[in-house]
């Protein structure tokens, strides 16, 4: 049994020492409504300082996710911010902090309807379960 896990182990120290993966703490989080709303924000940034930028972005505590993509923009993060007027406070730090950081848009969750698999009321609190079927035929 160690055996089959060493590959594995292997390949996980390999990413963790190139700094591909780092752990993450999950912590709990309110729901949307009671303390924050969740901001998408695709954005443009010179190629050859992308990762410099993807890793200052993910020394703010309010980054989730950042993730090089193609397309018009190069580099999209998501961000937890408590209110909507939060958003231009974290725009301006930014601004400061990464000025060859070019945003093109943001999408901001007003009100989100499904979080981790639950069904979410309009006070922002589990109303229901959405079940997991793995065997449903794809859609789209």
């Amino acid at each position: 049994m160690d055996q089959r896990r060493a590959p594995h182990r292997q390949r996980t120290a390999r990413q963790e020492d190139g700094d591909h993966v780092g752990p993450r703490l999950a912590e709990h989080r309110a729901p949307v409504g009671l303390l924050g709303r969740p901001v998408d924000d695709p954005a443009r940034v010179p190629a050859d300082i992308l990762e410099s930028t993807a890793r200052g972005l993910l020394s703010l505590a309010e980054v989730r996710l950042c993730a090089s993509v193609t397309g018009p923009h190069n580099l999209l993060f998501t961000v937890w911010l408590r209110s909507v007027a939060d958003v231009q406070r974290l725009e301006a730090q930014l601004a400061e902090r990464l000025p060859h950081l070019t945003l093109l848009d943001r999408a901001i969750a007003l009100r989100q309807v499904k979080l981790m698999r639950r069904r979410v009321g309009p006070g922002g609190r589990a109303v229901g379960v959405i079940p997991l079927d793995v065997w449903a035929p794809l859609s789209g």
